[in-house]
């Protein structure tokens, strides 16, 4: 901000994202930021940006979902609803930023693109942050993320796409759907599940699928070894399904990454040394 904010006087600079939406009033006290979006922030700056391109004094007057400063004084306007309907956010536009060639990825093949299908988890981790998408699951029609994944091929040549969604396959149905279009589309792309699944959300059939598609990789989330430890982090996750996942994905090719935390909630050197025997034996690549 020291830098930008000289070279930049009439931009207006905002925070988001899960740290200044947990923390905003704390953001704005320590740093130069001229307001603060708390949770989803495709609505609240389309209107701060109207605001502003309509001349406003004050542009964050009214608008839901914002913090800002006035007067040295910390101004906290009503919070905004979650967006019903994912589908009506318009996809990227990635002709705004350098060509997808500059950013470096380890990949299977270049340019990467990037996807959300989803919005939200309705697991209630302990270590996780909800003050973006709550607890609320929300998913775009798979015939939505089908056409931006065939603009993003088409426009971009993307070769690989990174799905970040925190849990791709939480709802089987919509997950066995999404896979069988892919399929059916012949797209010839990779496709990396970057975030972490749930174990126990997975079957032979959907994994078969997503080898099918272009999987190529995907992330499981366990964080701990120890059943006491995954009913205090209220992850409550039977490891036997983390075993049976990654012995499925590996039958099918898959690679595997394990997802591992120390210092969860009650753990000791006993529960931890159970989460490195635990990994041992799911044995990710």
């Amino acid at each position: 901000l020291k830098y930008l904010k000289p070279k930049m006087p009439k931009a207006i600079f905002i925070a988001g994202g899960p740290h200044p939406s947990s923390v905003p009033e704390i953001c704005l006290s320590e740093f130069d930021f001229d307001a603060v979006c708390v949770g989803e922030g495709e609505n609240t700056l389309l209107e701060v940006a109207k605001n502003a391109h309509n001349g406003m004094t004050n542009p964050f007057e009214g608008v839901s979902g914002i913090y800002y400063k006035a007067q040295s004084k910390i101004i906290k306007n009503p919070s905004r609803k979650l967006i019903e309907d994912i589908d009506t956010i318009p996809n990227i536009d990635f002709g705004l930023l350098p060509e997808l060639s500059f950013y470096k990825s380890l990949a299977m093949a270049k340019p990467v693109g990037v996807i959300l299908a989803s919005r939200g988890c309705p697991y209630q981790c302990v270590y996780c942050n909800k003050n973006i998408y709550h607890s609320r699951y929300r998913v775009r029609s798979v015939s939505n993320v089908i056409a931006e994944i065939q603009s993003q091929i088409e426009k971009l040549g993307v070769r690989q796409i990174d799905f970040l969604d925190d849990n791709l396959t939480l709802n089987p149905v919509y997950a066995n759907e999404l896979f069988d279009e892919i399929i059916s589309r012949k797209f010839n792309i990779y496709i990396n599940l970057q975030s972490g699944v749930r174990a126990d959300s997975l079957d032979e059939g959907l994994i078969s699928k997503m080898k099918k598609a272009g999987v190529f990789k995907v992330s499981i989330g366990v964080e701990s070894g120890d059943d006491v430890i995954q009913k205090a982090i209220k992850k409550d996750l039977k490891l036997n399904r983390v075993l049976e996942a990654a012995r499925l994905f590996k039958k099918y090719g898959i690679k595997v990454n394990g997802n591992f935390m120390f210092g969860l909630p009650n753990d000791t050197k006993n529960s931890m040394q159970k989460t490195i025997d635990f990994a041992i034996k799911m044995d990710p690549d």
